[in-house]
């Protein structure tokens, strides 16, 4: 298990359930996703856990597993008690979290991109994925503007 950084994109929902505590948060920038060894993604880690560290969210991880498998047998649900399984098997496997050289590079990434961006939208030559012309714009929130 791994901690995967990804940039939130504008189509993120506004709130995330972190898969370890269950809490809900709101995205940062970058976005944590605990991923799986095969490259599945197991769900979000919110930066509570993030602090706790590869210990803290494995503690976090049984606990949820626990609660979910006690849930599963009172309601008879196989599909939560199959989920209490993963979480379970996550739990017990060794996590990675990412070095403050990854936290770094994609920043800068995210930063490049969003240069390219801006880029496109100034000189208005962008482009959907489909092909066809999209037209970005450049508004300017009213705090920029020095008000």
């Amino acid at each position: 298990m791994k901690i995967h950084l990804e940039r939130t994109l504008p189509t993120c929902s506004r709130k995330l359930r972190c898969v370890a505590c269950t809490d809900t948060f709101i995205p940062t920038q970058i976005r944590t996703l605990l991923c799986r060894d095969d490259g599945l993604i197991q769900g979000d880690i919110c930066p509570n856990c993030l602090h706790l560290g590869a210990s803290g969210i494995q503690t976090k991880l049984k606990a949820t597993a626990a609660q979910k498998m006690h849930a599963g047998n009172d309601t008879g649900s196989i599909t939560q008690y199959r989920s209490a399984l993963e979480q379970f098997e996550a739990a017990t496997t060794e996590i990675k979290l990412p070095r403050f050289y990854h936290w770094w590079l994609k920043r800068l990434e995210i930063l490049a991109q969003e240069t390219q961006e801006l880029e496109k939208a100034r000189l208005g030559i962008s482009h959907c994925q489909c092909g066809h012309p999209r037209s970005h714009r450049i508004t300017f929130l009213e705090e920029d503007l020095g008000n």
